[in-house]
């Protein structure tokens, strides 16, 4: 939010659409490239321990993260021209390209790490990992940023800060003195039964989330996927509440699941959901109040014309923004399938409604596109949830 603050009121505005572009797309690639194994490592690791057995780190875990990473640098920088000329509009931006290839194995090794330590059960390291993580990826842009105002730096400085962190919370992995056991084909194969579908679920899920950021500049300008994306980070920092919920509920609700404490499973599900919405409601009332003041006082200018923009979307996503809770919920309890298809068809619905809506509606249109998938990828796992 502070990035986007910053970059907002020092950047034109093309500038900050390339920005998004960088960040989005990155975003779409680092779940791709890291096959979503992390959640993999947080439950089993959390499911062993509900189980009373040693906690122990596969081997294959460590071979298969490095792999991805390798290959993901490798498959961007070949096709870093291919790329600037799809989604930037030109080959000037191939640098930024192969920068991102830097930030997106960074983003891999981070979540590796940090998945490990959550199957742990070292909450405060894994606490301290993204923490920092925060702090170095969008404050390292930001201070290299006042040295040299350009899209390039600014891209340089996230995948600095996001390098710097994976490499402190690998360290943190190596400090914990976790013993590595050489895996069993049956330990490989459940892995991957169950990582599989989360693979694909997070990978729709995520373009869910950015696809309209895509394909609104595609179809428009920069400029405007600028203001849409401003507008779209306002109006989802309510979801930034459910970032505690999730950190603990995925070790937790795996860990209850493999020793079959189905009551404390039922409680914690019910606890955090109530103390969600008992902080996130006012919070959602008083931005959609407050839209127009809120842009005015913050960037003003073009960002400001566009407040009703900002009020549709925070109205609308406080119906939705409880849906990461409910989906490490399903997670922790091996609910896969619902996570993987829910995603997809938000997806879709997503694609669908950007290309029929943008070209007539342009930022509307976006917003309508957006708040569909919401609802698409929200209301079955809802049901999944309360289910038996």
């Amino acid at each position: 939010m502070i990035f986007y603050l910053v970059s907002a009121r020092t950047l034109p505005v093309d500038e900050v659409g390339a920005i998004t572009i960088f960040l989005s797309l990155g975003s779409i690639l680092n779940v791709g490239f890291s096959l979503n194994l992390h959640t993999g490592f947080t439950h089993f690791m959390s499911y062993s321990n509900g189980k009373k057995k040693a906690i122990s780190i596969p081997r294959f875990y460590l071979v298969i993260s490095t792999v991805l990473m390798f290959v993901a640098f490798i498959a961007i920088y070949l096709l870093s021209h291919y790329i600037a000329i799809a989604f930037f509009h030109s080959s000037n931006y191939n640098l930024i390209v192969i920068v991102m290839g830097i930030f997106i194995i960074a983003n891999m090794g981070f979540g590796y790490s940090v998945g490990l330590l959550q199957g742990m059960q070292l909450f405060r390291l894994a606490g301290v990992s993204n923490i920092l993580t925060s702090t170095l990826t969008y404050g390292t842009p930001i201070l290299l940023s006042l040295l040299k105002q350009s899209v390039t730096v600014i891209s340089i400085g996230f995948a600095t800060g996001i390098s710097i962190s994976s490499i402190i919370s690998l360290i943190f992995v190596l400090k914990s003195r976790v013993t590595i056991h050489r895996s069993e084909r049956s330990e490989f194969r459940t892995f991957f039964i169950y990582v599989i579908p989360i693979f694909l679920g997070m990978f729709f899920s995520t373009l869910m989330a950015m696809i309209d950021r895509v394909i609104l500049p595609a179809l428009s300008s920069l400029t405007v996927a600028a203001v849409y994306t401003y507008a779209l980070t306002i109006a989802t920092v309510v979801t930034a509440l459910t970032y505690p919920f999730q950190f603990f509920l995925l070790p937790k609700i795996s860990h209850y699941f493999g020793s079959s404490e189905k009551t404390k499973l039922k409680q914690h599900t019910v606890a955090s959901l109530e103390l969600f919405y008992f902080i996130a409601l006012p919070a959602s009332i008083g931005v959609t109040i407050l839209s127009k003041p809120i842009l005015v006082v913050l960037v003003g200018g073009i960002y400001a014309s566009y407040y009703h923009v900002l009020q549709i979307m925070v109205f609308s996503y406080s119906f939705f923004s409880f849906r990461p809770i409910i989906s490490s919920i399903l997670l922790g309890m091996r609910r896969t399938k619902v996570y993987m298809y829910s995603g997809g068809a938000a997806f879709l619905a997503n694609v669908v409604i950007s290309l029929t809506l943008i070209p007539y509606f342009g930022i509307y249109g976006a917003v309508s596109a957006s708040i569909s998938a919401w609802a698409v990828s929200t209301i079955p796992r809802m049901f999944a949830v309360r289910s038996p």
